[in-house]
C-alpha cells in the first residue's frame, strides 16, 4: 500500500460514507475530498483492484486462499495522486479497468470472503490512521470505522441509481441493455445486504441522504456543513 500523507494532524477526522450502488458515493466522496482537503479512499476500487488481479491470473475465485495471497504476488498497491484514488497492479495503474462488467461480476465473489474482507479493512484502517479522510463503501460506518466522527447513509431510488450507472458505461463505450443492468444492480443490491461478512447496512447514528434529484455538490454541501456543525473540521 502506497499512501502519501496529507497532513500532519495529530488529531484525524473521518467520513464514513455508505450506500447501494448508484447512490453516487464515489462522486460525492470526491467532491468532499475535494472541498475539504482530505484523502479521498474508494474501497470499492479496493476490492475491484483485486478482481481485476484474480481474473487477469484467472485464478479461482472460489478459492479464498488464492485470492489472500493475490495482493502480495500481483503488487496492489493504492495511491492518492493528482486528486484521485488509484489503483496499481504493479507499476500498472489499472483504474481505469475497475469498473468493466466483467469486474462487476467479479467483484461480488471476491468481497464476500471474510478473510479477503479482513485483509481489506487492515489496510483501510491503515490508510484512516495516517490522514483525514473520507471513506465509501458499503461498511464504512458499521465494520470500518465504526467511531467515525461523521456517518453518513448516501441512498438513491433504484431507478435513478440504474440511469446513473447506465450512462457511466455508455460514457464508456460499453453497449449494456438497461433490463440486463437493471437485474445485475437488483441482484448487486440483494447480495451487498444479504452476505455473510460486512453486509450493506444502515448504522443508526448515520445522516441518512437521499440524492435523487440532487446534484453531487449539493449532497458534498450537505455532508461539509454537517463536518462544520460537528466542529471536526479545523
Amino acid at each position: 500500500m502506497d499512501m502519501p500523507s496529507s497532513s500532519a494532524n495529530t488529531s484525524k477526522v473521518r467520513i464514513a460514507i455508505d450506500g447501494p450502488a448508484g447512490a453516487g458515493k464515489s462522486t460525492v466522496a470526491k467532491m468532499v475530498s475535494d472541498l475539504t482537503g482530505y484523502v479521498y479512499v474508494d474501497t470499492g476500487a479496493m476490492y475491484r483492484g483485486l478482481a481485476l488481479a484474480a481474473l487477469e491470473r484467472k485464478v479461482d475465485l472460489e478459492r479464498e486462499e488464492e485470492l489472500l495471497t493475490l495482493p502480495e504476488r500481483c503488487g496492489l498497491s493504492f495511491r492518492w495522486d493528482t486528486g484521485r484514488f488509484r489503483v496499481f497492479l504493479g507499476a500498472r495503474d489499472v483504474t481505469e479497468k475497475l469498473h468493466s462488467r466483467e469486474v462487476d461480476g467479479a467483484v461480488k465473489a471476491v468481497a464476500g470472503f471474510p478473510l479477503v474482507r479482513q485483509l481489506m479493512v487492515k489496510m483501510q484502517r491503515q490508510i484512516a490512521a495516517s490522514d483525514d479522510v473520507v471513506m465509501e463503501g458499503r461498511d464504512i460506518a458499521s465494520v470500518v470505522l465504526p467511531d467515525a466522527e461523521v456517518k453518513i447513509y448516501l441512498t438513491a431510488d433504484f431507478r435513478e441509481r440504474v440511469r446513473r450507472r447506465w450512462q457511466e458505461m455508455v460514457l464508456k463505450g460499453e453497449d449494456v441493455p438497461w433490463d440486463d443492468l437493471k437485474r445485475e444492480m437488483a441482484a448487486r443490491d440483494e447480495a451487498d445486504v444479504n452476505r455473510k461478512t460486512g453486509p450493506l447496512v444502515r448504522v443508526p447514528d448515520a445522516v441518512v441522504i437521499d440524492s435523487t434529484g440532487k446534484t453531487a455538490r449539493e449532497v458534498a454541501l450537505t455532508i461539509v456543513r454537517l463536518c462544520e456543525q460537528r466542529k471536526v473540521m479545523g
